[in-house]
């Protein structure tokens, strides 16, 4: 999806390290950067960070990728 979206190569995932990620993000969107939104369904009932949020956040992905027809078949083995 990433290099049909862009027509090429290109960095889609990035970590950083901060002390103020409020601050930081305020930052980088100052300077343009963009940044993926994920469907609220992420936090919905969430009381920590364990195999329920990451199924969460897949399926968001996959849903977002759905409505942009971009959702491969076979859970996107080819």
């Amino acid at each position: 999806e990433f290099l049909n979206y862009y027509a090429g190569p290109g960095i889609q995932h990035v970590a950083l390290y901060t002390n103020d990620i409020v601050g930081s993000i305020r930052a980088l969107k100052n300077r343009r950067v963009e940044f993926y939104t994920i469907e609220n369904v992420y936090s919905k009932n969430c009381d920590g960070f364990g195999a329920g949020n990451f199924k969460a956040l897949f399926e968001a992905v996959e849903n977002g990728q759905r409505a942009r027809g971009n959702l491969l078949p076979n859970n996107g083995y080819l």
